[in-house]
């Protein structure tokens, strides 16, 4: 992984001088829902110029056995003129027929004359064996091309690089600027939660959460209550198909747990049954719970969209351990790894080990913490 760059994409063309290794690798591909990628008719023509007759005419890409370092050479030259290829897989199987170490040296040469990665693109490699491969892989590493014992491992290399890369994209993800003087409805906010803690419910309900996100302007689908199985019905056919329901209850936090979430709802009829099975389950499950009907929503389709449900706490500084240097000497050791009690427990310091156990001194500091006379400073 070191020694890649920035994966642009997930389409992976495979070049091999064995079908079963090939096969080894697509398979491993097709498992991890992984991409392959499909060569242009360019690139077949290429290919059929520099190849036997009995090459795979396709992805992966079989060189045949008795390929020397020639042959690969020219086939990745050939793919490497691909746009529709995101990164190249190469493997070996060592034949009486050809020099594994050979066709090492051809496809650093082509990738370094080639410049197989001026658009990102990452080559990775798989020689199969153990002494027959052993130079062709040090090869690989002097040259900083991954290289792995197997193809499937080279296939899961390459998925690391993508998702990765993936997971990347999204951190870096915000919504645009705005660009209208905006100003939040605070006081719409303050009393939608005041209302929840007068009712003595820690989570809102759904008109409260309503009223909190258009405080802030945050657009959500359209939804509307409805107080039996008959009005969601009726109450979707105005919002539009398809629909999500949803059951609402102020003792029921997680509606999902009790089956209280049915979606892609296509028609009033489904809707309908949907709300009379749904609200049925739910009794059975959570007979003493308050229910106050359904929630329709429209049912938002988003391709690659991400589910995020945010939340928020707050930990009294008070409980929060803490070591410091007079928790040290109160205690006279502490067994806590150093590495470990300042990462975990927050101490600025060392503090002196080892006899009392692991952790001692932040037993004796909880133990503080419970005096009201004793106060632990800060460091």
């Amino acid at each position: 992984m070191a020694l890649t760059r920035e994966q642009p994409g997930d389409r992976l063309a495979i070049v091999t001088n064995g079908g079963g290794a090939g096969v080894l690798a697509a398979d491993a591909l097709a498992a991890a829902s992984g991409h392959f990628a499909a060569l242009a008719p360019q690139t077949i023509e290429r290919l059929d110029a520099v190849l036997p007759r009995t090459w795979s005419r396709g992805n992966p890409v079989d060189i045949i056995g008795d390929a020397p370092g020639a042959r690969y050479a020219a086939a990745l030259a050939a793919l490497f003129g691909d746009p529709g290829v995101d990164a190249f897989l190469v493997l070996n199987c060592p034949t009486a027929l050809a020099s594994p170490e050979d066709a090492a040296r051809a496809v650093i040469e082509t990738v370094a004359a080639k410049h197989a990665a001026p658009n990102g693109r990452n080559v990775f490699t798989a020689w199969l064996g153990e002494d027959s491969a052993a130079a062709a892989r040090r090869r690989f590493a002097e040259a900083r091309i991954p290289t792995y014992e197997t193809p499937e491992d080279a296939v899961a290399g390459f998925l690391h690089r993508v998702r990765y890369q993936r997971n990347q994209t999204q951190l870096m993800e915000t919504p645009p600027a705005r660009t209208d003087p905006f100003e939040p409805d605070v006081a719409s906010a303050r009393a939608a939660v005041a209302s929840a803690l007068a009712a003595g419910r820690a989570w809102l309900d759904s008109d409260e959460v309503r009223s909190v996100l258009a405080a802030y302007r945050i657009a959500l689908p359209a939804e509307t209550d409805a107080a039996d199985p008959g009005g969601a019905a009726a109450v979707a056919a105005s919002i539009g198909f398809p629909v999500a329901l949803k059951i609402r209850s102020p003792d029921i936090t997680h509606k999902s747990d009790v089956g209280g979430v049915a979606l892609a709802l296509a028609d009033a009829a489904a809707v309908q049954e949907a709300a009379a099975t749904m609200l049925a389950r739910v009794k059975a499950a959570r007979p003493k719970a308050k229910i106050n009907g359904f929630l329709v929503q429209q049912m938002v389709r988003r391709p690659d969209a991400v589910d995020c449900s945010p939340a928020s706490t707050r930990t009294p500084s008070s409980v929060r351990p803490l070591c410091s240097a007079r928790a040290a000497r109160q205690s006279k050791s502490c067994a806590t790894p150093r590495s470990v009690c300042r990462r975990s427990m927050g101490c600025s310091r060392a503090t002196r080990w080892p006899a009392r156990g692991f952790g001692a001194c932040c037993r004796d500091i909880a133990a503080n913490r419970r005096r009201p006379s004793t106060r632990l400073p800060r460091r």
